[in-house]
Parts: C-alpha cells; sequence; structure tokens
C-alpha cells in the first residue's frame, strides 16, 4: 500500500498543470507499507492495541463457509412462502 501526504499531492497536482504536458498521465506515490504496518501505525496513533490477525488457513475457511450461508439464504429468499395464502 503507497502513503503519501496530501501535502506532496498537492505539490504534484500543481506540478502537473504547470509543467506537465497535455495527454500526459502522471503516476504518484509515497512510502509502501504492508496493510499490517498501516494497521500497526493506526492504532499507535490512536492509542488503541493492534487487532490480532488470523492465520490464512482460518481466513480461508471462514470465507468458504460465509460463501455457502450466503447461497443457501439467497435460496431460502427465493423460495415460496408455505405460510402464506394460496
Amino acid at each position: 500500500m503507497s502513503i503519501t501526504h496530501v501535502h506532496d499531492v498537492v505539490r504534484a497536482h500543481l506540478s502537473a498543470v504547470s509543467q506537465g504536458k497535455n495527454g500526459e498521465r502522471y503516476i504518484l506515490a509515497g512510502e509502501d507499507h504492508s496493510v499490517a504496518e498501516f494497521v500497526a501505525e493506526f492504532a499507535r496513533l490512536s492509542g488503541t492495541k493492534t487487532p490480532r490477525v488470523a492465520p490464512a488457513w482460518v481466513l480461508k475457511i471462514f470465507g468458504r463457509v460465509s460463501v455457502m450461508v450466503a447461497a443457501i439464504r439467497d435460496r431460502r429468499d427465493h423460495e415460496p412462502d408455505r405460510d402464506g395464502p394460496l
């Protein structure tokens, strides 16, 4: 994840307006950080604990189970109401 300070973004835009060429595109990027580094810094600055990270295999299982639950719920939403008048 690339994090750039707003002042650097403004400077880059102003520079592109004054020195850039029509039709050109410019890439603006700051320092690269992992999501874990970003979350840890955010927690430090906000005075909270860094959240615990689940292992990848737990997240994969959770993802698959949540897809199955969503599919079952979706089917139920489309079934006719058995308690309704017919």
